[in-house]
């Protein structure tokens, strides 16, 4: 397991599973961070139990957070995928 820094107030580890892949596993530090899990969807990955997946919005905003450039290209390829968007809540 990798840990990878989110901020100050909250974390993010890394997760490796052999079947499904990379995942985040964000733990909630700030207001906005708990915010964005409690928008997150219910689905699951095809094997084991449904897991919460933060929404495009949530995860295009903590990209721009971050702000380094391999997260500026994964929030070009989300709009470029042409996935539908709150852009409201995102420029909030």
């Amino acid at each position: 397991m990798e840990r990878a820094a989110l901020s100050q107030l909250g974390d993010l580890l890394r997760l490796h599973h052999t079947e499904l892949g990379l995942a985040d596993l964000l733990i909630a530090g700030t207001e906005y961070q708990r915010q964005a899990i409690e928008r997150a969807r219910w689905e699951t990955p095809g094997v084991g139990e449904p897991i919460a997946v933060l929404t495009p919005e949530d995860v295009i905003v903590h990209k721009l957070i971050a702000g380094r450039s391999q997260d500026r290209a994964d929030v070009e390829a989300i709009l470029a995928a042409g996935v539908p968007l709150d852009d409201d809540y995102i420029e909030r």
